[in-house]
C-alpha cells in the first residue's frame, strides 16, 4: 500500500507494482458493510440523519434508520441541556423511521437518538 482514501461508504487502498517493467497504480473497492471486526471501525447499524427542514418554524421531521429492530429513544434538548421533548421510546422494526417534533420556542436544539446500544446527536435551529 502505498495510499488509502475513503467515500462515505467505501475504503479505497491504492498501491503501485513494477514487477512487469513497467508501473501500474492499482486500487480496488472495499464496501465499508463488508468490513467487520476490525479494531477502530464500528460496522453502524443505527443511523441518525439530519432533521428537515432545518432551520424550521414550529416543526420539523427528525429521520433515523434501524439495520435490525430494537428500541429506541429520540429526546430534544435545549443548549443549556433542559430535555424540551422525548417524541418516541419504543420498540420500532428495521428500516427508516420519521417522527414529527414541535418546538413552541426559536434557538438552537440537540436531538439525541438512543438504539443499538449507541448514542448520536445532531444540531437543528429553530427560527421565530
Amino acid at each position: 500500500n502505498i495510499d488509502i482514501t475513503s467515500t462515505t461508504d467505501k475504503l479505497w487502498p491504492v498501491w503501485m507494482d513494477n514487477s512487469t517493467g513497467i508501473y501500474q497504480l492499482w486500487t480496488v473497492p472495499i464496501d465499508f458493510s463488508s468490513l467487520d471486526r476490525i479494531p477502530g471501525y464500528v460496522n453502524s447499524d443505527v443511523r441518525l440523519l439530519q432533521n428537515s427542514p432545518n432551520p424550521f418554524q414550529g416543526k420539523t421531521i427528525l429521520s433515523f434508520t434501524l439495520d435490525e429492530p430494537g428500541f429506541a429513544s429520540l429526546k430534544v434538548f435545549s443548549l443549556s441541556g433542559s430535555e424540551v421533548a422525548i417524541p418516541v421510546q419504543k420498540h420500532f422494526p428495521s428500516g427508516t423511521h420519521e417522527v414529527e417534533v414541535k418546538v413552541s420556542q426559536a434557538g438552537i436544539y440537540i436531538y439525541s437518538l438512543e438504539a443499538g446500544g449507541r448514542k448520536f446527536s445532531r444540531k437543528m435551529v429553530s427560527l421565530p
